[in-house]
């Protein structure tokens, strides 16, 4: 008897979809047959739309189609990864052992991207506060101030009457058109091809930033490569598809260079070195698979290696983010607090004289 998870609907493409290879991976792996895993992990999730298609995919996988075939027409569901994982675990034989494999690499992602995300929250956070709290002043006590400390005749301070010219011309509709077209040119440059690689390389070459970057993005290709390899993929094309599924363009380009170097015949080591990206490093521990026979443990090691440094990066940045967030937001509203009460105070010296 095999335990099974529950698989919940997933929440988009991905979503929950580990919980669902886990649990035919553990079916496949107790000798049932593909079709009937497939029927029994049907089963066990929930209505919508995933338990929709999955039967779909049955149905087709009843008429003699493959797996990997079957999902490739429900790709909102299963991505390039999976499929391609499948194909090659389905060539081998290793099917079980592949679906285990994607599974568990896939939640270490999700998990990793998790805590990026999270740890950027609360500076988010401080920043929008602070800067609704600096708008509203700007907007709905300053000026009645100004108001009333014009009627008694004052010259408003120097600092005061900056920061009043400062927020009409940013709350001007001159400046808001310039947001708007500046945002609007950002966006298109962004979304060609050029502009977007632009983007990915600046990333890149930024402090801290850019070595976290680097660090997911060798992170999951060598996790993509260990997968595709366990399930007897050949290395040229497990390459290829490294590139293919990592989904970012400087990525693609370096999978590229390096499959053209594995096809005439150098090793893995040499294709990677090749393309500038891969530090020591991961080429040392590499290059000892190699010639140990061990690869795709290796580059497990590689994997769960540059996701730590993801980790610990991401703490070294957060704790440097999060200070200087508040110090500046500090700084900004104490200027703010300073300029409202410099007119007060010149205020009630024109009213005692």
């Amino acid at each position: 008897k095999v335990n099974l998870p529950a698989v919940v609907e997933p929440k988009g493409p991905g979503g929950q979809i580990t919980t669902w290879c886990q649990s035919v991976g553990l079916l496949l792996k107790s000798g049932v047959t593909v079709s009937s895993a497939i029927e029994l992990s049907w089963q066990q999730t929930e209505n919508g739309p995933f338990k929709r298609d999955l039967d779909l995919v049955l149905s087709q996988l009843m008429c003699g189609r493959r797996l990997s075939d079957a999902m490739v027409s429900y790709g909102d569901w299963f991505p390039l990864s999976l499929i391609q994982a499948v194909r090659a675990g389905e060539e081998s034989g290793q099917l079980a052992e592949v679906l285990l494999r994607w599974s568990k690499s896939e939640e270490a992602r999700v998990r990793l991207k998790g805590k990026v995300i999270g740890s950027l929250v609360y500076p988010g956070c401080v920043f929008v506060t602070t800067a609704a709290t600096f708008s509203f002043l700007l907007t709905a006590v300053v000026p009645k101030l100004v108001t009333i400390f014009s009627s008694h005749g004052g010259t408003l301070p120097w600092l005061t009457s900056s920061l009043i010219k400062i927020s009409s011309f940013v709350f001007s509709p001159i400046f808001l058109i310039l947001v708007c077209l500046g945002l609007a040119a950002a966006i298109v440059f962004v979304k060609s091809k050029k502009g977007y690689e632009a983007c990915l390389r600046l990333a890149l070459r930024l402090p801290v930033v850019g070595a976290v970057w680097r660090s997911y993005l060798i992170s999951n290709f060598c996790q993509y490569l260990s997968l595709f390899l366990a399930g007897g993929m050949a290395l040229p094309k497990a390459i290829s598809l490294c590139g293919q599924v990592s989904g970012n363009p400087i990525m693609s380009s370096c999978a590229k260079r390096a499959h053209a170097e594995v096809n005439v015949g150098r090793s893995l080591v040499t294709a990677l070195q090749q393309t500038s990206f891969f530090p020591d490093d991961v080429l040392s521990l590499i290059s000892t698979g190699a010639e140990t026979d061990n690869l795709n443990s290796v580059l497990d090691q590689a994997a769960a290696s540059h996701k730590n440094l993801v980790e610990m990066g991401t703490s070294t940045a957060v704790s440097f983010i999060e200070p200087t967030v508040i110090a500046m937001m500090g700084l900004a509203v104490a200027t703010l607090v300073i300029a409202i009460y410099l007119p007060i105070l010149r205020l009630t010296a024109i009213v005692v004289q």
